[in-house]
Formats: C-alpha cells, structure tokens, sequence
C-alpha cells in the first residue's frame, strides 16, 4: 500500500504480457462476442469495457502512469479489509490498527459515478472458429445499489430454472443446445447477458424467438408463484451457504460494506423476501423489453496453411539470455521464518464403511455451518463401450440427469426448489442442501441411479447434444491438442483414448443404453462422499436406507487402463490464426499412492503449480527474461498412473527459446540439488496450502473424494505433513532423474506456425 517497486523494466516486461493476454483471450470467439457487446452497449468506459480492457491504453501506458494510478488509490481510505475465520475480534482489530494504522492518507482524487447511458436495439456481428452460432442479448441492468437489483436476481433463477418455460422452449424444443446468463453490475448500472447457443440445422433466429416469446408472456403475465417463491428460497439461502467457506463468506462481507456501503448482509436478503411476484414482474417489463444489445457469433473456419515447422528449441550462444543458474535464496526474515517446526494439524478426518453389496462411503465431519456437501462417482472405463459404439457411457451419463419414473425430471426439481439445494447427476454426481435434508437429498440420489428412466425421446434429445459436443470438440484447437497429447503419451490400445464420433454416437441404441446400466450402473463401483454437519453413525442409516437393496451381478469388472510406456519424444503441430502459440510438453509420471509421488509434487510445486509467481518457471521464463505471457506446470494422477505436463503460451518469436529454457531447468534438476530452503518453502506451501484450503467445506468434499477414488488411507491428509518432512534434496533429484528427461518430451503446438 506505500512501497510498490514499479521500475520502468519491470513495467515493460510486463506490459508485454498483459498486451499477450489481451490477444490470447480475444482469440477466443466467444470472448470477442462478449467484448464486442460490451463497446456496443455504452459509450461509458465503467460499462462499455470487458475485464479485458482496451488494448490501446496497454500499449500507451509508461510505468510513470501506473505509478501515478498507484500513488493516487492504493490508499487506506480506499480500503476496506475484511478478516474472518478462526479468530479474535479484538486481536485481528488491534493487529489490523498495528499493521495500517500509521500509513498516510492518499488525499483521494474525485470519484464521480452516474448511471451508465444505454443504447437500444443495437446489432454487433463476429465471426470465429466455433461450431456453433451464438446470440448475446444484453439487457440493461440496475446497479447493485438500486432495490430493483434484488428482483432482477428473482428473474436471474426463474430464467435458469430447468422447469421454467425458457428451459422448455430453448432446450427441450431442441432449438438450443443450452443458455446460460451473466448479469455485470457495478454499483451504478449493468448489462444482463442471455446467451443462447443455437442447435445444428436451427437458426439463431428461432433461438432468439423462442426466448423472447417466453419472456413476452412472462411480462404479460408474470411468473408462476412456484418459480418465484424457489428463485426466493434459492436467493435467501445464499448467506446460509456462503458460510460454508470462509473466503466466500468474507467476499460477499467485504462487497456489501466496502462498494454497497451495506451495514450487513440482512439487507439484501429483507429485500428479496419482501418482494411479491407483481414486483418481480415490473422488474421483467422495466428492464428486458428491448436489449441494448444484440451480439451474434457467427462460425468461421480459418483458411490457414496446414503445412507447418515447429520452433527451434535448442539454445544459442546468447548466455545473457540464458536461465540464471546457481541455488535460489531466500531473505533472512524468510530463512527465519522456515527455520520454525512446521506444526500444522488437519481437521479432515474421515471415517468409512462399506455396504454389504460393495457400495463404499466416506463421511467428514465439519460443523461450522448446518449444511452438507455430497460428492459420488458411478466408476466406469472406456473399455465398457460396445465395440463401434464409443460414447455409449458418456451418453448415459447424460441420460440419468432425466428423472425416474417415480420422480421425473420436473418433479425432482420441484423437490429441490423447496429444499433451497443443487444436485448434478450423471457418472459423477453431487449434492449441496442442509443438513437436515440429507435423507431427502440421498433419496434421490438413490432413486436415480437405480432406476433411470432411459426415455426415447429423452435419448434422441441426448444424441442430438452428443453429436453436437462431438463436433465442437473435433474443431476446437485446445480439444484438438489435449487428444494429440494423449495420443502420443500413450499407447494406441490404451482405452483412455477411445473416443466417440458422430459414427460411433449415431450407432447406438437406446437398448445399448439400457444395457450398459444393467451391466455397469452397479454399487460395488460406486463411491459417495458425505461431508458437513453430519453424525457418521446417522449417514450410514441413511444409505443404508436408500441403497441397502441395490444389487450387484457377477465380478466387479476391472477400471485399470493398464501402465504407460516409458518416456519418449512425440511431436504435432495443430496450426491456428490466432497471434500467439500455446505449447504443452509432457511425460508419464506415477500414481497418486507412488512413493515418489511426493517428490515429484513438490518438483511441480517449485516449477510451476497453479502459475504462481514464485515458481521457478515463472520467475525465469516470464519475470526475468519476459518471453512468456504464462506459464504453468501440473502433475495429473489418480489410482493408477500420473502425467507430469507443462503449459506456456509465447510469441512465435521467442516460442522456441521459451521451450529451450524449460528445457534447462528441467536438466538442472538432475545435476544440482534443490537447495535445504527452498524445499522448506516448498513443503510449508503444499502443507500449508492444504490446511487452508479446509476453510470450503466443499472443498474438504472433493479433497476427500479423491482420498477414496485414488485408494489413499483415511488418514492421508493426517500424516501428509511427515511424507514431506521426510523428503530431501537427493529425494527431488533422483525422481527428477527417473521422471523428467528434457530430451524425452512429448510436444505440442498451437498457433501460426507456418
């Protein structure tokens, strides 16, 4: 807040990067759809800009005005600090006047704010590399100040209801293939994005019809008390749920008091339960009769060379361009501070039990708030498909989110509605609700993975929406590239790389449907996770209750992919237009229960994990010689085995050098040892980071999933500390040594490679 360094060199690498970013996420269609509205809709700068920015003032801007940016509002005046967790008032209050207390005042300049002025009825057009054709409709919207914001939130789930009629007329009608909304409020004023995405052989004409025919009636009429009285639960609950973490509970906190100038968050919640459906209506008749905007995304196919060489990634003599080489070190009050025992203790401590028919359950206690997050997973393999028929599992999974014919897919989320809680079905499936809800929730749950319906107009609907993803995906470069990573990483008989194509999806039957839920919609492959303000004891009663009749027929089949070939090069180049290149690099690691599986998590916590700053990869290829505009790594495992990939994104120009660089760190792992403190660092994050990260309740939900999924002991998280301490330099290099080899990468590029 007083002592920012901004130097002129500092400021110019990274400018690079952001103008990088900048062109990486407008290349992507929707992205520039989305920009495109956002100029149409205002000429004013707080709504006509995307997050994006404008490119210009990126280009425009020395160091000398991010400095005067700073100087002028990075002021305590300008701050509000929201502390929340397990904690003292008076304590945090005390630090708090300790730690900014005797920081000067900034003397603020004037901050004028009005309402934005929209324009109506404006028409913008894009064209882009996606298959599909895709209508924005950007409505303005109030500000987060106004009392009209509370019941456009009203109208925000009404829309996204599945039993609503927009639900009906968009998605069921098979004019859409879904939608999706975004409101964008600052305190004064906002656009409302409806985003449609049109169906093959319909047009976004009857799309866009079919919404705003729905949205007609309902100024006319209004919405049915149903739907309001739900969207009302569902918006009032909000608070609850927000305190199943910390951080969303501080967000929210720090929002009302520091831009709403809210006292608590009691008033949004007296503002939705005190509006009546007549006010929900005026609402829908002052605000989306005509939009500002009305954006179309148009499919465009780039008419690009396909002939390509990929960069030279060997290093020159230029050492001044070189990665710095010798230990990293780290400042005496760092060195101090790591010097400390690390004692540190988890909260996540699961118990479990295992039904008489194999259905496995791991239940975490976490009482902080009155609620309960579900996670499950029907375990299944590609090697389930009949022959010719891949995609029948994906196509099923899909199919189980349609109801049951005890409780179809209108009633079940009626019965969700009124419990205020979410569910997601399919081969993975979850729920979030109250605690006292449980049973209810499991029932459900139970219920439909049971006795799916498996309707033939529900399957023709899904092939449909099949046939579509098929297509988006053999288009989309990413997909394109993640699908020749994993061809040349693995071996061609290896069942993770079946995939389905629109021959294979227009194969299948619904009986191939019904028969793959016979064979493999069992509960010995099933694994559920409870966690939240649960008694272990009362769990178990309640699934045994639900699931305790469901049977299992003959051997439990197999789920292992098999092992991975050894390291090895592999090259492809998947050439695009847009005016960056993206590269993935990669090699086979281990599995989640490996030995070495610790070691070469911390390798990745040091490279690269998550992007973060202080991160070997970043540090070198981005901050010290700029020639990145990002770059990540990440180790990928479950059960079985493990892929260790990195990621980076660079102008054609210093792509090659880019990955040279890479190259060379990760040679310098093998020869020289991580150093006694920059590995404590790095324990003390992984360690650390995991123990803050139980501030979710949902999170703690997944982390323990992924215990039970990857065949971990229950008291993984418990002793995870000790695997780390345990660990030293000689422990990194040997598994750098056996795992990482810079000449055996497998490799792939994205981008004007011509």
């Amino acid at each position: 807040m007083q002592h920012l360094l901004i130097s002129d060199a500092a400021w110019q690498r990274e400018k690079a990067a952001l103008l990088a970013e900048h062109d990486a996420d407008l290349s992507q269609p929707l992205a520039r759809l989305y920009h495109a509205v956002c100029a149409a809709a205002s000429p004013q700068a707080l709504c006509a800009l995307s997050p994006l920015g404008d490119k210009a003032d990126i280009q425009n801007a020395g160091a000398a005005d991010v400095r005067s940016y700073y100087q002028d509002w990075y002021g305590p005046e300008d701050a509000t600090l929201v502390i929340g967790g397990d904690v003292q008032t008076a304590g945090a209050l005390s630090l708090a006047r300790a730690v900014f207390g005797a920081i000067p005042k900034t003397n603020l300049p004037d901050r004028s704010t009005q309402a934005p002025a929209f324009a109506y009825d404006k028409q913008v057009e894009v064209a882009g590399d996606f298959p599909y054709e895709v209508v924005d409709l950007a409505y303005p919207a109030p500000g987060s100040l106004d009392p009209d914001s509370a019941a456009l939130k009203i109208v925000d789930a009404v829309i996204n209801n599945p039993r609503s009629d927009f639900y009906r007329a968009l998605v069921d009608s098979g004019y859409a293939l879904g939608y999706s909304t975004q409101l964008d409020q600052n305190a004064d004023g906002g656009l409302y994005h409806v985003f449609l995405i049109t169906a093959p052989g319909h047009s976004n004409a009857q799309a866009r019809s079919a919404f705003t025919g729905v949205m007609k009636d309902a100024q006319e009429t209004g919405f049915s008390d149903s739907l309001v009285r739900a969207a009302k639960i569902a918006v009032a609950l909000r608070t609850t749920y927000a305190r199943d973490s910390i951080s969303g509970l501080t967000e929210r906190v720090g929002y009302a008091a520091a831009i709403e100038g809210a006292p608590s968050l009691a008033r949004d919640d007296q503002r939705v339960a005190a509006l009546s459906s007549a006010a929900v209506t005026l609402a829908i008749r002052k605000y989306l009769q005509t939009p500002a905007v009305t954006g179309l995304l148009t499919p465009e196919r780039p008419q690009l060379n396909a002939a390509a060489e990929p960069p030279p990634t060997t290093v020159t003599d230029d050492f001044s361009g070189r990665a710095p080489r010798g230990r990293y070190t780290e400042a005496r009050y760092v060195r101090d501070l790591l010097a400390a025992p690390l004692n540190l203790q988890t909260r996540v401590r699961p118990t479990s039990f295992v039904l008489p028919n194999g259905l496995r359950v791991l239940v975490a206690e976490a009482h902080a708030n009155a609620t309960v997050f579900v996670e499950g997973t029907l375990l299944a393999s590609e090697r389930f498909d009949p022959a010719g028929k891949d995609g029948t599992g994906a196509m099923l999974s899909t199919l189980l989110d349609d109801g049951t014919p005890q409780t179809g897919f209108d009633e079940r989320h009626r019965i969700l509605d009124e419990l205020g809680a979410t569910m997601d079905l399919g081969f993975s499936f979850n729920a979030h609700g109250r605690a006292r809800d449980l049973d209810r929730l499991i029932g459900l749950i139970a219920d439909d993975v049971q006795h799916p319906a498996l309707r033939a107009a529900d399957f023709e609907t899904v092939r449909k929406q099949t046939l579509a993803a098929v297509a988006e995906r053999d288009e989309d470069p990413d997909d394109r590239a993640d699908s020749e990573f994993e061809r040349m990483l693995l071996t061609p008989s290896d069942p993770t790389l079946r995939e389905p194509t629109a021959a294979s999806i227009s194969a299948i039957t619904l009986a191939d449907l019904r028969a793959y839920a016979r064979a493999y919609l069992r509960p010995d492959l099933t694994l559920i996770t409870i966690v939240g303000d649960v008694n272990p004891r009362d769990v178990e009663a309640k699934v045994r209750a639900a699931f305790g009749a469901w049977k299992k027929h003959g051997p439990r089949p197999s789920l292992d992919p098999g092992p991975m070939p050894p390291s090895h090069p592999g090259l492809r180049i998947i050439v695009t237009n847009r005016p960056f290149v993206q590269v993935q690099v990669g090699c086979p690691a281990v599995a989640h229960g490996s030995y070495d599986y610790y070691a070469l998590n911390a390798i990745n916590e040091m490279l690269g994990a998550d992007g973060a700053f202080d991160t070997r990869l970043v540090s070198t290829l981005r901050l010290r010689l700029g020639i990145v505009s990002w770059v990540a790594s990440d180790l990928q495992t479950d059960r079985y085995r493990g892929i260790f990939r990195f990621r980076l994104r660079a102008d054609p120009k210093t792509v090659g050098r880019a990955v040279a660089t890479l190259r060379e760190e990760l040679a310098r792992l093998h020869d020289d040892p991580v150093g006694p403190f920059e590995l404590g660092r790095t324990r003390t994050k992984i360690v650390a980071g995991g123990l803050v990260s139980e501030e979710s309740t949902q999170v703690v939900a997944a982390r323990v999933h992924t215990m039970g999924l990857d065949g971990l002991p229950l008291d993984y998280e418990a002793t995870l500390p000790a695997r780390y301490a345990s660990l030293d330099g000689a422990a990194l290099e040997a598994a750098a040594q056996r795992y990482l080899h810079p000449e055996s990468l497998v490799e792939v590029y994205e981008g004007p490679l011509q």
